[in-house]
C-alpha cells in the first residue's frame, strides 16, 4: 500500500486512447521514486518537473493534485465512485487475506483509512514488512496489536528470498 500513488481520473483516461488507470510510481514531491532502484527496474529516470508541476509545487499541495492522489490523510474522497470501489474491494480482499506484504508504507498517524483497512485482517495473518528503515513502522503496527512475522530491509533482498 502506499498513501500517495498517482492514478489519473476517468476524465483524463476518456481522451486518451490507451485508457486504464495508471499507477505512477514517480514522487512528484521529489522527482524520484517511491522506492529505490527502480531506475533499474524500470529502465528509465524518473520524470522531472514541468514549469505547470513546479507551480503546482511552490502553490502548496493542499490535498489536490494532478494527476490526483490519495493522499496520506484523515480525509478521502468517497464521494467519487472510483474511490469508493478501490476501497469496498480493499476491505473485501484485506478480510480474506492471511498473507499480507506491506511495501514502503509507513502508516502515518494521519491515515486513519490505511489503519481502517488493516483492521479487517482476519485472525490468522503474516504481515511482512519491506522498507530500509522498518522500525518505526514496525512499532506503530505492533502498538495497535498485530504482529510482523518477517522484516526486510530492501525491495532486492524480499524478492531475492521469493525466487528461493
Amino acid at each position: 500500500m502506499h498513501g500517495s500513488i498517482c492514478w489519473f481520473t476517468p476524465e483524463y483516461l476518456m481522451n486518451r486512447p490507451d485508457s486504464f488507470i495508471s499507477i505512477d510510481l514517480d514522487n512528484n514531491e521529489n522527482w524520484g521514486f517511491h522506492f529505490n532502484g527502480l531506475e533499474k527496474i524500470l529502465k528509465r529516470d524518473p520524470v522531472q518537473p514541468t514549469m505547470k508541476m513546479e507551480r503546482e509545487v511552490s502553490e502548496g499541495w493542499g490535498g489536490k493534485h494532478y494527476p490526483p492522489w490519495i493522499l496520506p490523510s484523515f480525509i478521502k474522497p468517497f464521494q467519487q465512485k472510483e474511490y469508493y470501489e478501490i476501497w469496498k474491494s480493499a476491505l473485501r480482499v484485506m478480510s480474506k487475506t492471511d498473507e499480507l506484504v506491506i511495501i514502503g508504507y509507513s502508516f502515518r498517524p494521519e491515515d486513519s483509512g490505511a489503519y481502517l483497512l488493516i483492521s479487517s485482517l482476519p485472525d490468522r495473518y503474516h504481515i511482512t514488512l519491506v522498507d530500509p528503515y522498518p522500525e518505526n513502522i514496525k512499532n506503530r503496527l505492533e502498538n495497535i496489536g498485530l504482529k510482523i512475522s518477517k522484516v526486510f530491509n530492501s525491495l532486492d533482498e524480499y524478492l531475492s528470498q521469493c525466487e528461493t
